[in-house]
């Protein structure tokens, strides 16, 4: 319950106690008013009477009115989209109230949408809420109140599990923090959690409506009885089952599990447009969720991680207002496109045939020829290589990979001059980790030939290559995103380098990622996936060795800085840099260079 001068508040007649902030604080509707009231959104100033302002400058609600919009679901994203409710930037906001809004601030860099209509900030999502600000906050309080950034994650994140664990009932917003939930667990290097959580949120899923009609006025097959609920039900619910597919991928990849969604039975979310709207339709769905992104205030960088950055590269709109929808789309279709390759990846392990020739090895192969045909590694690359260049160029961070087949060029090797906006990132990176799932280890193949982009007279390479060419684009595409390069990280480290990466503090001389990157979950997971991939076939042959000098310098001055840079606010990533410190060690053995090669400063 909140006192701000002219009353109490409470949500939905719910008192919260004083251990937990209130509804009221945590929307940022306590304290100094510093905006104009011209500022405010129509949708919260046409409302009579729900803000005052007493004679010093606070204000309160009316808790009457606040409860009956609430209610009509519409209250959450438009206080948070005010941009008359803004802090006084010169002292600290209150703790949890700028956890909240960076965790809310990180779901705009996420290649999914977020549930608009069911945020009801029920205590698991707000808890996983604050788990996911706590990785992006600097806030003086944070280490008074938790002790270190790492103990306030763990604490929130246990909060956030005995609330969902004790919930009354399921609903999109529920089934979100699930997933989310189950992301942080990952990051807190407890694969057992994350999948038990993302697993619980797939069975929501799977008893969710299928909302296929193209009578958007028809609930099977019966007009509902509330269609304006109806419909943002259904749009809540296409969005989860988006997400919902985006993590399924993510957590096979993450920890060789079985994937839990057919995509082929979901192929209408491949599409931008839903299968109920006009082309009109959707147009307009596009343009209120980009109107509302838009409103969305952008925070400042201070008391973040990001405050050595200006304020213009960190919370730029250019990150996450173009094409929301068509983004959600497109991280849909490369989700898929892994999974195909999963699947076939898996189906070629399976199918190899024994020299069993009882009568059971027979029968085995006779049941074999049964199956559907097996894809070819040609049948998946081709698809791929279209895809990728069929996207919008704001969509992508290069034309295609023939820019890579030869060394890079002292220019390239400086990166993209102008990367694309996160969401563009992930689109590359999956891009990327697929094609170095599908060429990677074991090469079925070595000698095969594929094209390296879909023109007629395209260069052809060996699958070996194609995993050079990919570790090459990626570098491109991250060595873009600093305007100073990041300093070089050591190959051999010491047993305790790990929790010395997790609990270096933020400085100038060690800054965060930029946000772009750092605020991209499963990018670093896709960074594992394209580096072990070359790693892994690299051998002590004259040729190779060229090859693995330049894959141990991107190692060593690009992926290892990036992964311990990202190791204080996500602790798998330790481990992620301690595999690619094996595999980097193991090429240098096996070529003879020791544990330091002057070549490169000493920095291996």
């Amino acid at each position: 319950m909140t006192t701000t001068g002219l009353g109490t508040l409470q949500h939905n007649g719910v008192d919260h106690g004083d251990d937990e902030p209130d509804d009221l604080e945590m929307l940022g509707l306590s304290g100094p008013f510093t905006g104009g009231a011209v500022n405010m959104l129509p949708q919260l100033w046409d409302v009579p009477d729900l803000v005052s302002f007493n004679a010093d400058g606070r204000y309160t609600v009316d808790p009457a009115i606040y409860t009956a919009l609430n209610e009509s679901g519409g209250l959450y994203y438009n206080l948070m989209g005010s941009a008359a409710l803004q802090y006084d930037q010169s002292a600290p906001p209150d703790l949890h109230t700028h956890l909240l809004e960076m965790g809310l601030e990180s779901t705009r860099y996420q290649p999914y949408a977020v549930v608009p209509e069911e945020s009801d900030l029920q205590q698991g999502a707000l808890n996983v809420m604050y788990a996911t600000g706590v990785m992006f906050s600097t806030h003086p309080g944070l280490e008074l109140a938790y002790g270190s950034r790492l103990a306030a994650l763990r604490q929130f994140v246990s909060r956030a599990d005995a609330a969902l664990s004790n919930r009354a009932c399921d609903n999109a917003a529920v089934a979100q923090a699930m997933i989310l939930l189950g992301g942080l667990y990952y990051s807190l290097d407890d694969p057992l959690k994350a999948y038990k959580w993302i697993m619980e949120a797939f069975t929501y899923c799977q008893s969710l409506p299928n909302y296929h009609h193209v009578d958007s006025s028809l609930s099977e097959g019966f007009p509902p009885s509330n269609p304006e609920q109806f419909a943002r039900d259904r749009e809540a619910n296409w969005n989860l089952r988006a997400m919902a597919m985006i993590y399924d991928t993510f957590t096979s990849l993450a920890g060789s599990i079985s994937l839990f969604f057919d995509e082929t039975q979901h192929r209408d979310m491949l599409y931008e447009r839903r299968p109920w709207e006009t082309p009109a339709d959707a147009l307009q769905r596009e343009r209120d969720l980009r109107n509302m992104r838009e409103q969305m205030p952008l925070r400042s960088a201070q008391f973040t991680v990001f405050a050595a950055y200006p304020a213009a590269e960190v919370f730029s709109r250019s990150h996450f207002v173009e094409y929301p929808s068509q983004a959600m789309a497109i991280a849909v279709q490369g989700s898929c496109m892994t999974r195909r390759v999963m699947r076939y990846k898996q189906m070629h392990e399976s199918r190899r045939r024994d020299h069993d020739t009882t009568l059971a090895g027979r029968g085995a192969h006779a049941v074999l020829a049964t199956l559907p045909p097996e894809p070819s590694m040609a049948s998946l690359h081709l698809p791929m290589l279209v895809w990728y260049q069929n996207l919008r160029q704001s969509k992508h961070q290069f034309p295609s990979l023939a820019d890579f087949v030869d060394p890079p060029t002292s220019d390239m090797a400086q990166g993209c001059r102008r990367p694309n906006q996160s969401r563009s990132l992930y689109n590359v990176a999956i891009y990327l980790s697929t094609m170095a799932q599908l060429h990677g280890p074991p090469i079925s193949n070595p000698n095969a030939l594929y094209p390296v982009d879909a023109t007629p007279n395209a260069r052809l390479v060996t699958s070996r290559h194609m995993l050079t060419v990919v570790r090459r684009a990626l570098a491109y595409t991250l060595r873009g995103y600093f305007a100073v390069p990041p300093a070089p990280a050591p190959l051999a480290v010491s047993p305790t380098y790990p929790q010395e990466c997790i609990h270096r503090p933020f400085t100038a001389a060690n800054p965060a990622m930029p946000i772009g990157i750092a605020a991209l979950q499963p990018l670093t997971m896709y960074i594992l996936i394209v580096v072990s991939a070359e790693l892994t076939e690299t051998t002590a042959e004259e040729m190779s060795q060229r090859i693995a000098r330049e894959a141990l310098e991107d190692l060593s001055t690009l992926y290892l800085p990036l992964l311990d840079s990202q190791a204080r606010t996500s602790p798998v990533d330790a481990s992620h840099a301690r595999k690619l410190r094996g595999l980097a060690m193991a090429i240098m053995r096996g070529a003879g260079w020791g544990q330091t090669m002057v070549d490169f400063g000493g920095t291996f």
